[in-house]
C-alpha cells in the first residue's frame, strides 16, 4: 500500500553509530526505487544517504555508506519483495538474502 507521495515501504529506524537510519522504497518516474535516509539530529528531518560523509561499499548494485551494511542485511526481505534485489539460494541455508 502506498501513500500519496509514492512511498511503498519505510523501515523502522535503526540506530547506527550516532544517527538513526531507515530504508524507503517508493514508486517514481523511474519505477520502484530504494534509498536510505538518516535523521539529522539538529533539525529532526530525514536526509538522503548521499548527504552522509561515510565511506562507501558496493554490492548487489547498491552503493551504501559502510555503516549501513547492518540495515541493508536486515531489510533484505523488503528489498526482495519489491524486486529491488533478487533472492539468492545457498546450499547451506536454502534461501538467503
Amino acid at each position: 500500500m502506498s501513500d500519496k507521495d509514492g512511498t511503498l515501504y519505510t523501515s523502522q529506524p535503526l540506530q547506527i553509530e550516532q544517527h538513526f537510519w531507515r530504508l524507503r522504497i517508493e514508486r517514481s518516474e523511474r519505477g520502484v526505487v530504494a534509498y536510505y535516509e538518516f535523521q539529522d539530529q539538529s533539525s529532526n528531518s530525514w536526509l538522503h544517504s548521499q548527504e552522509s560523509h561515510n565511506p562507501n561499499i558496493k554490492g548487489d548494485n547498491i552503493d551504501l555508506p559502510l555503516a549501513l551494511k547492518t540495515l541493508n542485511e536486515h531489510e533484505q526481505p523488503a528489498l526482495v519483495r519489491f524486486k529491488i534485489v533478487k533472492a539468492r539460494t545457498t546450499k547451506q541455508f536454502g534461501l538467503s538474502f
